[in-house]
C-alpha cells in the first residue's frame, strides 16, 4: 500500500514538472513571436493652452485622450499595415532631428505636435512640430496615423 502511494505520488510530481515546464516553453514562444512584432505602438501628442490631446494606436485599438475625455475604437490590419509600412520607411535614429518646416506653435498659433514610436524595445521621439504641418520625412506617416486614428483637420 505505501508503495502504491509513494509511486502515486512520484507520478503526480513527474506530471507536475512536466506541465510546468511546457507553460513555460509556451510562454517563451510567445515572447518570441510577440517579439516578431517589432513596432508596438506609436503615439501623437498634441498641445496648447487649454488644449491637451494624445493618440495612442497599437496593433488592436487607438485610443483617444481630448483634455481627459478617452474614448478608443478598433484599428484594422489595414490601417495597422499602412502604419507599420511608413514606420518602415524612416530612419528611426534621426527622427529627432527632422526639423519642423514651420514655428506658428511658438505663439500658441498652432498646436504643438510630438510624435512618439515605439519599436524593437526602443522609443523614438520626434522633435515638436506644428500640428497638420511636420517634418517632410514624416508627413506620409502623420497622414497614415491621422486617418486611423480618426483625426480630422482642425481637431477631432
Amino acid at each position: 500500500m505505501k508503495i502504491c502511494i509513494g509511486l502515486s505520488l512520484a507520478v503526480i510530481t513527474l506530471l507536475n514538472c512536466n506541465t510546468a515546464k511546457t507553460m513555460e516553453s509556451t510562454v517563451n514562444q510567445d515572447k518570441t513571436e510577440v517579439g516578431k512584432l517589432s513596432l508596438s505602438r506609436i503615439s501623437l501628442s498634441e498641445r496648447t493652452r487649454g488644449t491637451n490631446r494624445l493618440f495612442t494606436i497599437t496593433p488592436n485599438k487607438t485610443e483617444t485622450d481630448i483634455n481627459g475625455n478617452i474614448s478608443s475604437k478598433t484599428v484594422t490590419a489595414e490601417e495597422w499595415k499602412a502604419i507599420s509600412g511608413e514606420i518602415n520607411k524612416i530612419n528611426l535614429d534621426e527622427i529627432s532631428s527632422y526639423k519642423s518646416p514651420t514655428t506658428k506653435r511658438y505663439s500658441d498659433a498652432a498646436l504643438a505636435s510630438v510624435m512618439v514610436i515605439e519599436k524593437d524595445g526602443k522609443t523614438y521621439t520626434s522633435e515638436e512640430f506644428d500640428a497638420g504641418n511636420p517634418p517632410q520625412e514624416l508627413k506620409n506617416l502623420y497622414q497614415s496615423f491621422q486617418t486611423a486614428a480618426g483625426i480630422k483637420k482642425g481637431g477631432k
